[in-house]
């Protein structure tokens, strides 16, 4: 494969996993896990969980 190639594919991988977490945050959110909960199972900041959910009304 060449590295341009290589270098796409790699970045649609990351894409696929942020998109899954993204999924299983609003799943789990809808289930009444807390923001803090979301983040820490799935090893992201609890900013970036609260920004998945919330958009631009994330609690600071």
């Amino acid at each position: 494969m060449c590295e341009v190639s290589e270098e796409i594919y790699k970045e649609g991988i990351i894409e696929g996993k942020k998109e899954g977490k993204k999924e299983t945050a609003f799943n789990m959110k809808s289930k009444g896990y807390p923001d803090a909960t979301i983040a820490d199972i799935l090893d992201v900041g609890i900013n970036v969980i609260q920004q998945w959910l919330y958009g631009n009304m994330a609690k600071s």
